[in-house]
């Protein structure tokens, strides 16, 4: 049975089960020294891109993303309007690399939830006529 911080058994950190796609290459990256991760990122269409890596055994994640041959990507991360995670959870580049991880490139939030939410009921106030409190 795996542990819960156990990447490597297809579910996520919190225990879930992993939906990620089955890699292009079935051969085990892992017999030739290598490991095998997924790079995913929104597009700006919308749609999700995901790209199959192989990476040295000994990978980081700042490893896969000075890897990257995608300039927008690597652009956007530079600049900060992506931030890299590994299945969602926010990770620094010194962090190890594990066969199967999936990499997501994040966009930071436009604005802080609490102030949206102000905004939003301010809104629907003025819409009702109630004013501010």
């Amino acid at each position: 049975m795996a542990e819960a911080g156990d990447r490597s058994a297809g579910t996520s950190p919190a225990g879930t089960p992993s939906f990620a796609a089955p890699a292009a290459d079935t051969a085990p990256a892992s017999a030739a020294g290598l490991l095998q991760v997924e790079l995913a990122w929104v597009a700006e269409d919308g749609r999700v891109q995901r790209l199959p890596m192989r990476l040295p055994a000994d990978a980081t994640l700042g490893d896969a993303l000075a890897a990257l041959d995608q300039p927008q990507l690597r652009q956007a991360l530079t600049a900060g309007r992506l931030v890299a995670a590994v299945f969602g959870e926010l990770r620094p580049a010194t962090e190890p690399l594990v066969d199967g991880d999936r990499i997501e490139l994040l966009e930071g939030l436009r604005i802080d939830p609490k102030e949206a939410r102000h905004r939003r009921v301010a809104a629907q106030r003025a819409r009702r006529g109630r004013g501010s409190v």
